[in-house]
């Protein structure tokens, strides 16, 4: 059975049930922050059976069960198995337990008809993911199986597994911009009636006011159903680039572009609720991915290495001119915060970092008095610091370096456009903030599903490479 690779620019696609599930499972994803209802188990347990399904619709519409998809699925039942002992407490072998969450999940990753052509691209990709993967259970292993550190690593690393490799093969990127772009919206709609009424209650949700006003009249800084308005900022930004791109593709690519009005009537509703946020970090990142899908569209794939490079440049000038003063914009310790998680790394820093610890604790002693306590607020540090210099150079190859590949393959990288924008505005909004790709909110699975689909397009045949 050939199970084919998605080819992203020659179709849309958004029409079986496989794509309906993907919008369901995204928004347990964010709205999992603000409720007790739904556990991290839960979402992995989603993402489980949103694969089986896509493995069940994939073997109907080619030609029937094979080898290969019972063994698919046979890993997926595995996992699942693995996952609720642990849940449950574990068997009494902790390491082995471990051990067989990490093969499982690397073999399920693993298993494709085009591995061999995988491999020659994907391989970094892959390398980079197994050490993340390994460094965080290896820490996870000293902690007792049920507890939530010892659970974390694992839930998170086999999400960042089907987000990076599986997903991105079986669903169509259109699916992902409709999801992003509908749920931006559904927050910034609720986050609408916080500028005229304040706080309120709307079902199991406490819409919420921030403590501060936006800077131009008295409008509370709202952050819709969030602990805060930097998360809200954080959903509604690929929501912006992702209502574009769903209004575009779908205007120019389906047999219906009428419902091009649907995205269209989102994008101005994000737009609206990520000025209510005031996250300036998630500002600058929906500027810089909105203006390099628009931009490459105008100059097509030849412009990529161009402005790819001209908007890392502008990103480093933007950072050197509020340090130095020159643009007067509060950098809220953030070049404080920076310095001290970089000495924290040179003087106290490992191999495998220091594990599951909080980046405030570390970074503490190297910071200025008056300064406080506050995690590193920036993704690239926390990671290294958690899983020391193997681990952070892991992730960059995993944030970074299918931009970089982009650069060097424009003519491969054009057939995801719209997740290279996306996954940009991430690379730069990472800068700011201390989540990272491998966790549970939002923004971590947002992210690491724009890189995925990154890594795919980068790693499947053009069709002149294709055998005739």
């Amino acid at each position: 059975m050939e199970i084919s690779a998605l080819d992203p620019t020659d179709r849309f696609e958004l029409s079986n049930g496989v794509h309906l599930l993907v919008g369901l499972t995204l928004l347990l994803v964010a709205t999992a922050p603000v409720t007790d209802l739904i556990r991290t188990n839960h979402l992995s347990l989603a993402y489980l059976v949103l694969i089986a399904l896509a493995l069940g619709h994939d073997a109907a519409t080619h030609d029937g069960i094979s080898s290969l998809v019972v063994l698919q699925v046979t890993l997926v039942f595995a996992i699942v198995g693995l996952v609720t002992a642990l849940t449950g407490g574990g068997l009494g072998s902790r390491r082995y337990e471990l051990g067989a969450v990490f093969v499982c999940t690397l073999l399920f990753v693993l298993v494709r008809d085009d591995l061999p052509r995988f491999g020659r691209r994907g391989a970094p990709y892959l390398l980079a993911f197994a050490a993340l993967f390994g460094i965080f259970l290896l820490h996870s292993s000293q902690y007792a199986a049920n507890t939530g550190l010892a659970l974390f690593p694992v839930f998170a690393g086999i999400l960042l597994g089907l987000n990076l490799f599986v997903v991105p093969r079986y669903v169509s990127q259109d699916a992902v911009y409709w999801s992003m772009g509908l749920i931006a919206a559904g927050v910034s709609f609720l986050a609408l009636p916080t500028a005229f009424i304040g706080d309120y209650s709307i079902g199991v949700f406490e819409v919420r006011t921030w403590t501060n006003t936006l800077p131009i009249g008295d409008v509370p800084v709202s952050r819709s159903i969030y602990a805060n308005p930097n998360t809200f900022g954080l959903v509604v930004f690929p929501g912006i680039i992702a209502s574009a791109i769903a209004v575009h593709r779908t205007y120019t690519r389906s047999r219906h572009p009428g419902f091009a009005t649907i995205p269209l009537l989102c994008f101005p509703l994000t737009v609206i609720g990520l000025v209510l946020s005031n996250s300036r970090a998630a500002m600058l990142a929906a500027a810089i991915g909105f203006g390099l899908y628009v931009t490459i569209k105008r100059t097509g794939p030849g412009g990529i290495p161009l402005i790819m490079a001209g908007t890392a440049i502008s990103v480093v000038l933007f950072l050197v001119a509020i340090f130095s003063g020159i643009l007067p914009i509060d950098p809220a310790n953030r070049f404080a915060l920076w310095r001290a998680g970089l000495l924290a790394l040179l003087s106290e820093g490992s191999p495998l970092g220091a594990g599951l610890v909080g980046t405030s604790e570390l970074v503490e002693p190297y910071l200025p008095a008056g300064v406080g306590t506050y995690s590193v607020h920036n993704s690239y540090l926390s990671i290294a610091l958690r899983t020391g210099f193997i681990g952070g150079l892991a992730y960059l190859v995993l944030v970074v370096g299918p931009l970089l590949h982009s650069i060097v393959r424009p003519d491969r990288a054009v057939r995801t456009l719209g997740m290279l924008a996306i996954a940009s505005g991430f690379a730069v909004h990472q800068l700011f903030e201390a989540y990272t790709l491998y966790q549970f909110g939002p923004g971590s699975i947002l992210g690491a599903l724009a890189v995925g689909y990154l890594i795919e397009s980068l790693s499947t045949p053009l069709p002149r490479d294709r055998p005739r």
